[in-house]
């Protein structure tokens, strides 16, 4: 068995690639900033949030790698210069990636809570892996949506709370609040329709067809608009928060036409770049206008 098959020789460029193609560096700030708000609206103000953080970013990372094993034909068409379907990386350099990033997730886990720890191993790698390889969720229009809706906020929000100790119905209640402003991270299933469609996949998109498709995203994001009214009226937060997030209602109002009048793959990417800043945003106004007794 060759040296190559379990080490790494990249060049820079090649390590750049790794990062933003499969470790998804790009798009961790999503659920590190949903985990770190569910740690803070707990009132949890210390060097935890840095080791949640560090275990959610790693967790996150270790998920894209072994989302890119799993989906390597699809990748062929939809990401053709992602290290893996371009191979920069063999299979098994791959497995041992997600391994070495589950195991240091694992280890930050494990030093901010074993409950942490054990839920990580007990149900956050079975899901991933069931996910990805025999539940077959990924492939169906309603669990492929509801997965990347949940999984980018609502669930990490919910990890921030369980490990400050701060898993209630009243927390719980919020995470729910959330589901409809993370929403807009489906946004990314439209670049990827072609290449799903090809691979046999049954996402929202290619199931509904991109017309009706963007008709009913543009729907769920004039809608989500409501919910920025929750924190404030339900949860004490301060009025200041509507005005804070004015901008992102009117974002949302402008992704509602974009996705509606312009099919381009290259407008779908910028759709949900757009979305990934919306959502970090979003829970950055969450946290600077929390009641001073939290949630």
């Amino acid at each position: 068995m060759s040296r190559r098959s379990f080490t790494f020789n990249l060049s820079p460029k090649q390590l750049i690639n790794l990062a933003f193609g499969s470790l998804r560096v790009q798009r961790t700030q999503t659920t590190v900033a949903s985990s770190i708000c569910g740690m803070m609206l707990s009132r949890v103000l210390d060097v935890r949030i840095a080791f949640l953080a560090l275990a959610v970013f790693l967790f996150h990372a270790s998920a894209g790698v072994l989302n890119d094993i799993a989906d390597y034909e699809a990748d062929r068409i939809n990401a053709p210069d992602r290290p893996l379907a371009k191979g920069i990386v063999t299979t098994k350099q791959a497995k041992v990636l997600v391994i070495g990033l589950i195991v240091s997730a694992l280890f930050f886990a494990w030093l901010l809570s074993p409950w942490f720890f054990l839920i990580g191993v007990a149900l956050g790698l079975p899901i991933e892996i069931l996910y990805n390889y025999y539940l077959n969720l990924k492939n169906t229009s309603l669990g492929s949506f509801f997965y990347l809706s949940s999984s980018v906020s609502p669930i990490p929000f919910l990890v921030g709370c369980l490990v400050s100790g701060n898993l209630t119905m009243n927390t719980v209640a919020f995470a729910i609040v959330l589901l409809p402003l993370s929403m807009c991270i489906a946004l990314g299933s439209f670049k990827d329709a072609e290449g799903d469609r090809k691979a046999g996949k049954r996402t929202f998109v290619v199931a509904l067809g991109e017309k009706k498709a963007s008709q009913l995203m543009a729907a769920l994001l004039l809608t989500s608009i409501v919910a920025y009214l929750a924190p404030v009226t339900l949860f004490s937060f301060s009025p200041v928060f509507l005005v804070l997030t004015i901008p992102h209602m009117i974002i949302r109002g402008i992704l509602a036409h974009s996705v509606v009048s312009d099919h381009s793959v290259l407008n779908a990417r910028r759709m949900v770049v757009i979305a990934r800043l919306l959502i970090v945003s979003d829970h950055v106004a969450l946290v600077l206008m929390r009641p001073a007794a939290g949630i």
